[in-house]
């Protein structure tokens, strides 16, 4: 019997496993070029998402996601890439300062750092779940999620982080089979487990972004 249990669980993971797998061999082919890095991330949180929700993906989700958000990818992929250049510039003008107020900046960075990549957990999450998509409305309403639960998503933040990280230094090929995929897929669930403990309510498995109240709050 027990035998059995441990079967079916295996073969439950299993069978999880594969659109995650899926999913990551499309997003590292399409950003082979670098370039299309981020419509093909935004693709690949699109697709992942349908996961978190309890439905299925693939390639044609993946497909769906890349044309559904490749304006809006590079607006968020954008926004992304001028803030993280102002945050590392700053950061390397006042390491070279000697002065007291200069550490003071230097930490005021990393902490403005922290907040951002928290945010991110979040945001494009978001954008997928409205109803009408708003990179500013998903952006304000990531804060509110960051303020209300800012434990659970510090933790979301260093799980990810400690995935990636793990991912590249120790196994970087994960990369071109789960890591990226696991990655969204966890910013996904945190993003509906948010979303629920905010609202009051238990994630479910079909979104309905038009009762989200962060959205109407505008």
């Amino acid at each position: 019997m027990i035998n059995q249990t441990l079967r079916d669980k295996l073969s439950d993971a299993y069978m999880a496993a594969i659109p995650i797998v899926t999913l990551n061999f499309f997003w590292f082919i399409c950003s082979l070029p670098i370039v299309t890095i981020i419509p093909a991330t935004a693709a690949l949180f699109y697709a992942t998402n349908r996961l978190a929700h309890g439905k299925p993906a693939d390639w044609h989700t993946f497909y769906e996601g890349l044309r559904l958000y490749f304006r809006r990818s590079w607006l968020w992929g954008l926004l992304n890439v001028v803030v993280i250049a102002v945050l590392v510039s700053n950061f390397v003008y006042y390491g070279h300062i000697d002065a007291q107020w200069a550490s003071v900046a230097g930490a005021l960075i990393i902490v403005f750092s922290v907040i951002w990549l928290s945010l991110q957990i979040y945001t494009f999450p978001l954008l997928i779940e409205q109803e009408h998509p708003h990179l500013r409305l998903a952006l304000r309403n990531s804060v509110v999620l960051l303020i209300r639960r800012p434990f659970f998503t510090l933790g979301a933040v260093v799980l990810i982080l400690v995935l990636a990280i793990f991912s590249t230094v120790v196994i970087f090929p994960a990369w071109f089979f789960v890591t990226a995929s696991v990655c969204t897929y966890l910013a996904n669930l945190a993003t509906l487990n948010s979303i629920a403990k905010v609202n009051g309510t238990k994630p479910t498995t079909e979104p309905e972004p038009s009762e989200f109240p962060l959205e109407g709050s505008e």
